[in-house]
């Protein structure tokens, strides 16, 4: 088997990237994979990160998430983690949420942000994190510059968002972190 890898000179009228390097490129995939129930798992001619976590829900019997919530230990598997990743990210295909768009997550890190950040990496979104210390105005130019479509925040962190919603166009759907 041939090594592949990526070169960024161009080959001469006539010759191939192959016959320049020596080496030959990878297959190219004609649109992205899908996985369970239609999501996607890989963009182009990369896999990406939803495709990995994905692997591992298959692959490891293992604990992904430990934490303590209202003075209970829990974890959360990889096979567990899979799961709620490809809910999430079924939820989001159906709102509309396409590969390469941007969805941000606004909160403290927590296992909640995770899961959110995994479930969006499995719907072929780019995650947008937001400081959960940021301004209103902060969280607006994030929003803003980045053109998210949806955000991801609990109920404190909404209530920010409530006053500069209008000056994200693009922002169609905020999304409470349910417990």
């Amino acid at each position: 088997m041939k090594a592949s890898r990526r070169t960024r000179a161009t080959a001469p009228a006539g010759e191939t990237a192959e016959r320049q390097t020596g080496l030959q490129e990878p297959p190219a995939r004609t649109g992205p994979a899908l996985g369970p129930e239609g999501v996607r798992t890989g963009v182009g001619r990369e896999r990406n990160l939803g495709a990995m976590i994905l692997d591992a829900a298959e692959r490891y019997d293992a604990v992904a998430l430990q934490f303590a919530r209202d003075g209970r230990e829990i974890e959360i598997s990889y096979r567990e983690l899979g799961r709620l990743s490809v809910e999430i990210a079924q939820g989001l295909i159906a709102l509309g949420i396409e590969a390469g768009d941007r969805v941000s997550v606004l909160g403290l890190t927590s296992a909640d942000w995770t899961i959110a950040d995994c479930g969006a990496l499995t719907a072929g979104a780019v995650v947008t994190p937001i400081y959960h210390t940021n301004s209103s105005e902060e969280c607006a130019d994030v929003l803003g510059h980045s053109g998210a479509r949806l955000l991801f925040c609990d109920a404190n962190q909404a209530a920010k968002i409530a006053q500069i919603r209008a000056q994200c166009p693009a922002l169609g759907h905020v999304v409470g972190a349910a417990r």
